[in-house]
Parts: structure tokens; sequence; C-alpha cells
């Protein structure tokens, strides 16, 4: 639009370009203002959707001589390049200026130096002061118009400015070309890159002969610095400081100028939004700010401060500027906030030092009167401006409160510890709204310094701005700081603190995503709300590059920290490559996703086989069978905390004081971030999450940092959980390095003092020596009487009692204290000082080989079991039904047919639903599809896990359930009635059923949708429907079509088999065998796609996984009497998959034989003669399921393995050979035990012989003799010089 057309300049002596990137209402374009578009070149490379409205409204800087292209690079100044490389197609007036389309120059003067608007005054041009003759007048009387030089912010001179905003190797750059090519500018550059009053916005009028001069300079030295940089696709910010020195250039030359004051249009508002990061937080700082961006809404102009350390690098500073590449309306500033701090740390392991950089914002925004401040491990998912507008003139913030200090139980403890006044308006401080100009104004910022060095806080700053704020805190909705730690939690609990309507909003629509757990998404997919962190991501730019520098971190730790070493390549187009899978040790992929059932039976197996005993769990009494039993049923939290290396300090800190722990000198997360020029000469690294992951560094000149980095690599990704035994208080534990201090005493031996306790009381020290020659085991009583136990062994050398064994048991008693049996570990050295080491629960992963072995049961005695406990996600609430129905869906690529999936359950008529997705390690787009319907609707729950199968997914699902009665769903498959689970969910109800079936449709790969042949009956006849008893009506198939009471399977723990075929014929013969009836509802409810091959394509492991099932099938029908479902089985086996089958062991596959053979032992042939015979009732359903006879009669008079039993007479001669040796080793056997029995009676005989009076006597009476046999056999064979001093040595070394 044009503002003003009656202004004209008729002489042509004024021409004012004014730079547009983007269409806007508001277009100047007369005689003397003109528009121009800059970076039309990129707009048409990128299809720019508004570049016919540029073309047709204004001129473009791509025409004639031009770097157009450049302007991502350059930005206005291709604009200006284009002025001065095009000047006669301006009319080469007598003036050239250049402004913006939101800054403006007001001609008519003011006293500050820039005047902010949220839209256009009426009238603009007219309070501009904006005519022809106004400007000439002024150009008359000076040289040149330039804005009004402004303070820099922060009181920072321009050069600090840029250093803490950019990369401060670029303005170096700039002067040192300077210094070269225009040696006469360098004191008036120097002079104004360290004052601190800057020239902004590249907006001027000069004289054309002034205006080339300017050109030609500034355009030389960004030519040349582009030239020494070499390109790169990055903007420069290097104009306005350069258009700065050329200013004050001008003026140190005597040019007389016009400093105009700016009006600059804002928009609707200014935020200021505050962030504290450092380098371990920069990446989720960039994602947080992204996600405001996208929900800004119109008119919202974000301010972004970052407060950051000393030494932030200056490609992190890059990533976060680019966000104002992508957003007009958005600005960063970074603020170096380490002076104000440099004397602080923090006494809890996972907070670093920036956490207190929020104190000081009321100082650092100066200009503004209020701000947001945010944790970087946020997501935005809404409009921060609602929260931004909130009133808080009557308050210092406004908070969301923290739960955990609304419910503490003894808060007057808390309070008087910490000096806080009471905890009923305790905020969480990871988002706030600050009141900055009243704290200023009452001084509270003053507060915060003055508490931040009076003593040590449980919460730290969070606990300082609660203190200073008390009685002026205002609480805001739980939607704007949901915390993930609490949102999903026990809503009895959470209603005690928050609202009803504000906990279902915060879970319905959270405008902030708090990941306030230590739990991250970046670390661990399958957290609360992961999804919306990894979607805000994949919105970014940086997206792509994260998955090329990260990709260990997605392969590795965030699907379920799979336990090999990866490593990756790039090739030319980024992607990522595996080219090296090295398996460590153990199956970490297996281990995890095994059930409580499932670890019970691995445990007993890993125990028979390190101990050759059989475990008792249900009555332990030795001390090996107990530290088992504590792995599975006594999962405290606090082991966890206690095991971990780093975090365990802070507890130990406050049981017993700073001085007993080793001094730390470093924590990292990765090997390649530690900077050993930091470390001292002697240092020892340590995996905080493991044992045995140590390097110990004598001489850091000589240390092999390549070997340790090779370590360290396999130590980090190797969950020590499932390495030794199922230790699960190492399972959630974070992997870090930490550096300690060298500690040995004289030999260079290290004093290791193992303190037992049990049932909260120290019993027995445990002495270890001798490591490097051969580790050396003692056990002592209190008093330091020796003990005659142990399993390893021991020391012969005299061991002194420490002087100070008093002091260490008191320690020990300090930190046992809670614990039925705990190791308490303490170093100390030769000066007397006792120094922790760590907490063990599991010593020696309960497979010490005890010496004597009654030692086993003697300390098994002391040993009391405490109360079980189990695994948090493995505490089912039966009673915490908080739907009617919980559908649990497995995904594993399949984004042809999710959507259609997931909308035929959303739009289901019954609303109290549940949809647990577990997506099993897809690598197509389904993670993207389900964290879009997982925004949307909160009804969907999505969890992530590596690709384990549909089996391992359906029984998380089942862990994750809180719905009445859960059901089935395949991602491939949908519901064909919108009232499918209502009405089963109804009938189930009404007819009080455990079970409830529908019935199944078929869509087949032509599109076609047919009916089911079994149930067509039933419809028939039983329109409203029928009771059926599982014993009439036996059978293994369609369990999607069923709905389950969730109480059932928890009560009677029913799982799927982890098998990659045949995972729910078991799962659903024990689930309609325990609820005995169940009702069929005649609703065509569920369409079954089919897109899987039939059986005779299918893999080895695939049949050998069916026939595995279909034995366990023939097991349990044989067990529990069901007939029909033993000859149902067997059909499966010589029907439905015996071309597979047969296939497979015609190829000579040994595997699947010996799988036939196994389930042949399962058959039953009577029953299956029983049934074929007509003698068990299979139509007792009144003929509805005659057709069942038909099949009977296919097979009538015939042996149903005969196909199968042509393979068995071979099998057998090839066992021939294995037989007649198994007898020869059987013989073997029972000689060695024979053998080994009398070996035994000798030993006995010598043991009695040897404790005799004769053989003692005999001994002393010859003890001289020999000594002076062997003295002369020593002389003649070395001589005897060499066997005095050997006789000499032995004597000095005992």
């Amino acid at each position: 639009m044009n503002k003003n057309n009656n202004i004209h300049n008729t002489n042509n002596k004024i021409k004012i370009l004014i730079a547009y990137h983007k269409p806007d209402k508001n277009i100047f374009n007369d005689d003397i203002l003109t528009p121009i578009h800059v970076g039309r070149a990129v707009a048409r490379r990128n299809q720019l959707k508004e570049l016919h409205w540029m073309e047709e409204h204004m001129i473009g800087d791509d025409t004639g001589k031009n770097i157009s292209t450049k302007n991502l690079n350059y930005n206005e100044m291709t604009a200006i390049y284009w002025a001065w490389q095009n000047y006669e197609k301006l009319g080469k007036p007598e003036y050239f200026g250049f402004m913006h389309y939101r800054r403006h120059f007001i001609f008519r003067g003011g006293e500050k130096s820039i005047y902010e608007h949220i839209s256009m005054p009426d009238n603009y041009l007219d309070y501009l002061g904006y005519s022809s003759n106004t400007i000439c007048k002024l150009l008359d009387k000076y040289d040149f118009i330039v804005p009004k030089a402004q303070t820099v912010a922060n009181g920072l001179t321009v050069y600090e400015h840029y250093k803490a905003n950019h990369n401060i190797d670029e303005l170096n750059e700039a002067m040192s070309i300077i210094a070269n090519k225009y040696p006469e500018m360098v004191k008036s550059a120097k002079k104004y890159i360290n004052g601190n009053k800057a020239y902004y916005y590249n907006m001027f009028i000069f004289k054309s002969s002034l205006f080339f001069e300017y050109a030609n300079w500034i355009f030389d030295i960004m030519a040349e610095f582009e030239h020494q940089i070499e390109s790169e696709d990055r903007r420069f910010f290097l104009s306005e400081r350069l258009t700065g020195i050329f200013i004050s250039y001008l003026i140190d030359s005597g040019k007389t100028g016009c400093f105009l004051p700016v009006s600059y249009i804002k928009g609707s508002i200014n935020i200021p939004v505050a962030f504290a990061t450092d380098e371990n937080y920069a990446f989720q700082t960039y994602v947080a700010m992204h996600s405001i961006m996208k929900h800004a809404s119109d008119g919202s102009n974000y301010r972004f401060f970052i407060l950051t350390p000393a030494g932030f690098s200056e490609k992190s500073k890059q990533m976060l500027n680019s966000i104002s590449n992508y957003f007009d309306s958005c600005t960063v500033e970074f603020i170096n906030s380490s002076e104000d701090f440099n004397q602080v740390s923090t006494h809890i392991p996972h907070i670093t030092v920036p956490t207190f950089y929020r104190l000081c914002l009321p100082k650092y925004l100066a200009d503004y009167d209020k701000c947001i401040y945010l944790d970087s491990d946020t997501v935005i998912c809404g409009d921060l401006r609602t929260l931004y507008e909130c009133n808080v003139d009557d308050y210092f913030l406004a908070g969301v409160k923290a739960f955990g200090y609304h419910t503490m139980k003894d808060n007057e403890k808390y309070c008087k510890r910490n000096g806080l006044p009471a905890l009923d308006q305790y905020i969480n401080a990871g988002v706030l709204l600050i009141n900055l100009k009243r704290m200023r104004k009452e001084g509270i910022d003053k507060q915060f310094t003055e508490l931040l060095y009076k003593q040590s806080y449980d919460s730290q700053d969070q606990d300082i701005i609660n203190i200073c704020c008390y009685g002026k805190i205002k609480f805001i909705p739980l939607k704007f700081n949901a915390m993930t730690t609490r949102l999903y939690g026990n809503d009895e609990l959470l209603l005690k603190v928050y609202s009803r309507t504000e906990l279902d909003e915060a879970r319905k629509n959270p405008i902030i995503i708090h990941y306030a757990d230590k739990e991250k998404p970046w670390n661990n997919m399958g957290c609360v709300l992961a999804s919306r962190w990894w979607y805000a991501l994949k919105e970014t730019p940086m997206w792509g590059q994260f998955c090329a520098e990260k990709a260990d971190l997605i392969f590795d730790r965030c699907y379920n920290q799979r336990v090999y070493v990866n490593q990756f390549t790039k090739n030319k187009e980024n992607k990522i490559n595996l080219y090296d899978k090295k398996p460590v040790v153990y199956n970490y992929e297996y281990y995890s996703s095994l059930t409580k059932n499932q670890y019970k039976e691995e445990l007993c197996k890993w125990f028979k086989r390190v101990t050759g005993k059989e475990l008792n769990l249900s009555n332990p009494q030795t001390y090996n069978e107990k530290i088992q039993w504590t792995k599975l049923y006594d999962n405290n939290p606090l082991k966890t905390q206690l095991t971990d290396k780093l975090l365990v300090r802070s507890w130990v800190k406050e049981r017993i004081g700073e001085k007993y722990l080793v001094k730390l000198l470093g924590v990292w997360d990765r090997f390649e971030d530690i900077d050993f020029d930091q470390l001292p000469q002697k240092f020892v690294l340590k995996a905080t999450h493991g044992c045995e992951m140590n390097i110990i560094v004598k001489d850091k000149n000589n240390f092999d940092r390549e070997d340790a980095k090779k370590k360290f690599d396999i130590w980090l990704n190797t969950n020590f959980a499932f390495k030794n035994g199922f230790e699960l208080q190492y399972l959630h534990i974070k992997p870090r390095i930490i550096a300690e201090e060298y500690m040995e005493n004289d030999g260079g031996d290290l004093y290791d003092y193992k303190f037992w306790c049990f049932d909260n009381k120290v019993h027995f020290v445990m002495f270890l020596s001798e490591r490097q020659s051969g580790l050396k085991m003692n056990f002592f009583d209190l008093n330091w009487n020796p003990l005659s136990f142990g399993y390893y062994p021991p020391s012969s050398k005299p061991i002194p009692k420490p002087d100070n064994l008093d002091e260490m048991i008191s320690i020990s008693q300090k930190l046992c204290e809670g614990f039925s049996h705990v190791r308490v570990d303490l170093y100390r050295l030769n000066d007397g000082t006792i120094k922790f080491g760590e907490m063990t629960f599991t010593s020696a992963s309960g497979q010490c080989k005890w010496n004597p072995p009654e030692a086993d049961l003697m300390l098994g005695k002391l040993f009391p079991l405490p109360q079980k406990r189990l695994a948090a996600d493995e505490c089912l609430d039966e009673d915490n039904e908080q739907f009617k129905v919980s559908v649990i869906l497995p995904v594993y690529n399949d984004e042809l047919y999710l959507k259609e999936c997931l909308d035929s359950v959303l739009n289901q008529t019954l609303k109290d639903i549940e949809v647990i997705c577990i997506d099993d390690g897809s690598i197509d787009y389904s993670p993207a599809i389900l964290a879009d319907y997982e925004a949307k609707d909160s009804r969907v729950k999505v969890f992530w896990q590596e690709n384990c199968g549909a089996s391992v997914a359906r029984n998380r699902g089942l862990r994750q359930a809180r719905g009445e009665f859960v059901t089935f769903l395949d991602a491939d498959d949908y519901y064909y009635s919108a009232d499918a689970l209502e009405q089963l969910y109804t009938a189930a109800k009404k007819h009080k059923v455990k079970v409830c079936a529908g019935l199944r449709l078929y869509h087949n790969r032509n599109g076609v949708i047919s009916k089911n042949p079994l149930y067509r009956k039933v419809c028939e006849r039983y329109p409203e429907g029928v009771l059926v008893n599982y014993e009439d009506f036996q059978h293994d198939y369609h369990y999607h079509s069923y709905i389950y009471e969730r109480r059932m399977i928890i009560e009677n723990n029913l799982e799927f088999p982890n098998v990659l075929k045949f995972q729910d014929p078991p799962f659903f013969i024990r689930a309609m065998y325990l609820a005995k009836q169940y009702y069929i509802f005649p609703v065509e409810m569920y369409c079954y796609r089919i897109v899987s091959k039939p059986p005779v394509h299918w893999k080895e492991s695939h049949i050998l996984a069916v026939l595995d099932g279909l034995k366990n099938s023939l097991l349990f029908s044989r067990e529990h009497r069901l007939f029909m479902l033993h000859w149902l089985s067997a059909m499966r086996i010589s029907y439905e998959y015996n071309d597979a089958i047969y296939n497979l062991i015609k190829q000579g596959n040994q595997k699947a034989l010996t799988a036939l053979i196994a389930a042949n032992a399962a058959l039953d042939n009577n029953i299956i003669k029983s049934v074929q015979e007509g003698k068990v009732n299979i139509t007792n359903l009144v003929g509805v399921f005659d057709h069942l006879d038909k099949k009977i009669q296919m097979v009538e008079n015939t042996y149903m393995l005969e196909p199968l039993l042509r393979y068995m007479n071979e099998l057998q001669n090839e066992l021939k050979p294995v037989q007649h040796q198994q007898v020869k080793i059987a013989q073997l056997e029972a000689e060695l035990i024979k053998n080994r029995a009398k070996i035994q009676s000798l030993k006995s005989e010598i043991d009695s012989l040897q404790k005799s009076i004769s053989y003692r006597t005999g001994r002393i009476l010859t003890w001289f003799p020999r000594k002076v046999r062997n003295f002369i056999c020593g002389a003649r064979k070395y001589g005897m010089i060499h066997t005095i001093k050997l006789y000499l040595q032995r004597k000095k070394a005992k």
C-alpha cells in the first residue's frame, strides 16, 4: 500500500531505499522512498509463495550487477550493493539513503535514540516529519544523516557485545583487514569497538560521493573477509559494526553528522525469554526456542537472552543465533554470567552452576519490566504469550506449585534446614514469570546474592527464590509447567495439590512440558511424553544435523540403550551407515525386555550355572540365595542413587560429612570431553554405573588415551544391570565418567576395609590386600579377632588393627541404617585418613564361593529379608482403573495403515478409553505419526522400545494399561464398527463375564472385505448374542476380537511368550481357560487385514517358533483335558503348517526336525482318536459349528502325524552313535565319582594323622635335621654364598 502518494521530488535530488524481505501492508513508495525486495534471487530459488506480489509492488536486488544470491550471508547489504552497482537505475540522485520496513528515521528529531511502536501510528509519515524540504534542509546543513548512537546492552563495549553474541574471530579478521588495507582508519576503528556506544541498523543518508566511498570500502572488506574465512552458508553480522566504524571515521575526519532517532515498529509485543545453559544443554535450548517460535502468535516478538558460562563455544552460539534466520520475530543475545558466579559451586551432581544464573535476571534485563524464564529441558506446545500476559503487578513472580514440597511429610525440618518460612507457596523454578521491575525496586535481586553465599540449600537456587519471594508468589496453572515427574502420577495425591480441571487441562493441552525427571527424552525415548520433544526436534532445521552428529545417542541410548558398540560413518549425502556391530558379552536387548516371571526364570538358570546349585526363592536360607531374592523383590529406588558413584556422594556428605569423600576432579558424559590438561599427574578415572570400570593413571605423560577411550566407549554403552546376574540397582544409572584423586599407601597398595552390615548393624570387617600380586581377603570381628571364612584366599601376613577402627565402624553404622544388608567400603591411608569407597548391595552378585561352605548359611541367618518391593514399572495398581477399556497397539513400520487404525479407535463411541501405542523400533514415519496423534489426543500414550517383537510390546502395554478391560489391535488392522468397544463393554458388564467377543472381518489384498464363516450361524441363530462355555467351543484364534478383564490378567500373570510367531494363541487359550465362559456379541467389530505371507514362505525362525508354540498348546490342552483344543493344535501341524515344516526338514534342517519330534512327544494319541471317533461332542452348540465335522471327516481313518513319521527312523539312526557315547560317558562319570570318594577318604586320613601327637612330635624332632639337609642340598646346587643370601632374604621377608 502506498502510504503517501502526494509527495513528489521532481528534481530527483534524494533517493531512499526501504528494504523488505516479505510482503507488508505498509509500503512507502514515492519519488524519494523506493521499496526494494532484498534477496529476491533466493526467494525465486526457494519458490517463495509471495514472490509474485513482491515483484508487482517493488523493485528487486537481483537485476544488473548484484549479489542477491548471497542474501543469507549479507542480509540487507545485498540491496545496498545493488544501489552502488546500479546507481543510474535510481536516476543518479545527489543523496542516497537506506532504511528498513520496520525502522525509519524520525526527521523531526527526538530525545531518545529509539521509539518503539506495537503498530504503525496514524499519519505515520507526518509523525516521522517526513518531507523532501525537511530532508534537504538537513542535508544542506550536515554531511550525512545516521541514527543516534545507542548504549550497548549490559554495559559492554561493542567488541565485548560481539564476542558475547557472535564469533569474535570474524570481527578480529575484519580489524586485521582494515589494518592492512586502510591503516588510516585503524584508530577510529579501535576507538569505536572499544567504546560502549554503537550505531545500529545500517541506516544512513549520504551524499552520492560519500555513499560511493562507503560502498567501495565496506564491500572491499566484506569480499576480503569472505575470501579469508571461506564462504559458508551462514549469516555475517559484521556489516553493522563496519558501518559504525565508518561513521566513527567520518566524525574523526571532521565531517558533520545529523544523528536522528529511529522509529521501530515492533509489531504487537516484545516478550523477553531467558534460558540459562551450558554446552551440555545448548541443543536442548535450541529445541525449546524453536518450539516457542513455532507456536508464536502474530505480533509476538521474542527476545531470547541466553545466560552462559565462560567458554561457551562459537558453534553453539551460531546454532542458537540461527533461530533468527528462520523467524523474523525474534532476536538472540548472549550474556556471559560466569563472573557473577565464579565463587559458586553445586552439591547436586547432575545440576551445574548455570542453574544459579536466573538469580541475576533483574540485573541482566535492566531494560525490561518482566520476563519469562525457562529451563532448557522444556518444549513449548502453545502460545507463550498467554503466560507473558498474566498479571504479576502485585507479585515478584509467578510459577507452578512444586508437588513434592506441598506433600512433604517432614516439611518443618526442610524449612528449618533451608531457612524457608513455609512450603505453602513453594513453586518449581523451571518455569517463571518474573516481575523484574518490582524485584529491582524492592532489592530482591540483592537478597538473592546475599543468600547465595550464606549457606548450602537442598534445592539450591529454587530454595533461594522461594525464600526471598515468599508472600509475593502467584500460582499459575499446571499447564504452564507440566512436569513429567508428576503429570501421570497417582491422581489421589495429585488432587491434593492441583484441581481436577487444572490437572486434566495440563494433560490434554499443556503449554509447556517440563522434563523435570532425570530421565530425559534425548536419553530415553521411553520416558513420559518423550514423543513431544522428538516431534519438536523433527520440526527444526537441525534435525538432520542432530541425527548425523548424535547417531550413537539415537541408536545406543534412546532405543532402550542397546548393548552394542556402534560405529558410524557418513556418506556424501550425510546419511548414517552402521558399519560395525560388535556384541558385548551379554544380550541387553533380550534381558531388558523380560517380564518379572521371566527374570525369575533367567535368574534361576544363571545361579545354577555359576554356583552349581538350585536357587530356592520361595524360602531362601543362605546368603547367596537371599542376595538373589533381593534382586527380584527389594527394588528400593534409593539403591540406584547409592550405587551411582557420583550421586552417592551427596547422600554420604549429608550422612557423615564431606571430609570422608575422595576429592572429585571432574565429571563428563563422554571421554572426548575430558580436559586432561586440567587433571593432575596422577588420578583415577571411573565409570559411575558399574564395577571394574576403572583406569588408574599414575603418570599422565605415559597414559595411553586411545586405549582408555576404547574402554570407556564400551563401558559407557554397557548397562551393568545384566552383566553379572541381574543387579537391577544399576539399571537406571546414567553412564558418566568421573575423575578422583589418586590414593595409595606404602608399597603402592591401598588399605581397603569393607564393613558387612546386616539388619542395620555392622557385623564384620573384610580387609583386602595384595591386589597387585593376587587378591587376599581376611575377615575380622569388630574387636579385630580373625574369622575363618571368606571367598578369596586369606593373607598369611600379619594385618595390624587400624588405630581408628572405632571411627570406621561408627561411619559404617551411620551409612547402613535402613538396609537389611549392605556392604560399606572404606579406605584408610597411612596417616589415618578415612575415605568413603562405595555402597555395595549385592556382594559378588551373590555367587560367593564361601570357604567353608557353612559360612553361606551362617551369613544367611544374619540377613533378614525386607518386605517385597517390586520394580516401579511392574507395580500394577489393579484398583487404579482410570478407563473402561485400554486398547494396546504394537507398531512396527506401519506407516501405510497406522492413521486408519488410530482413527478407527479414537472415533469409537466409547470415549472413556486409552490407546497405548508401543513403537517397536520403527524406522519409517510411524513414530512421527504416533507423536502427532499423541499431541492431538490425550488418550493416546506412546512408548518407544528397541525392536524386540510384538510380544514384548504387548506385554509392556499390559504393564502400562489402566483400563477395566484390555483389548489388542494390530496397526495394520482397524475397527469396522464405530460402536464396537461400547457394545462389547456393555455386554461384558451386563452378563458379568471376564471376556466378551465380537465378530471378525477379513480385508484381503484386493481391498475386498469378507465375513468370517466361523460365526455366521451365531448371527443367524443368536442375533442378541450367546453365552458360551469355553469347554464347549475350544479354539485358539481371533484373540483381537475380544476384550479381557485386566484384573484377571494381572492376578494370573498372563503374558505373551517372547517369540517371533504364534505369540497370541498361548495367551488366548490361557485367558479363555481362566474365564471359563465368554459372551459372543454379533457385532462385526474387527477387520483383519491380510498382508502377511503364507507359512510356506516363512523364515526358519518363524516356523520353529510356531512349532514351539504348538508344542506348548498340546501340553496345556493335555494337562487340562481340553480335547478339542488338543485336536485343533495337532491339525495345525498336520495341515496348516505341514508344507512349511516339510520343506524345511527336506532341506536337512535338524532344528526343525527336533522341534517336530518335541511337538510329537506332547501329543496324546488317545485324545486324537477319541475326537476322530466322535467320542467327544464338539457340536453341542446346536449345530452352530457343524462345519468342524467336515474337517474331522477329512482325516477319518488316517493317522494324523503320518506325514511326519517318515523322518523319525532317520533321526533315530543318527542318534544311535550318540546314545552309545552317552553310555560310555555315564560309565566314566561313575568311575570318577568313585575315585573322588577315595581321594576324599585319603585326605581325611592324612588330616587325622597330621593332627596326631606322634606326628607333631616327629615334626619337632626332625626340624633341625631337615633344615641342615636343605641347607646342604642348596649349597651343593647353588653354592654356599648364594644359599646364605637366600636364607637371609627369606628370614627378612618373614
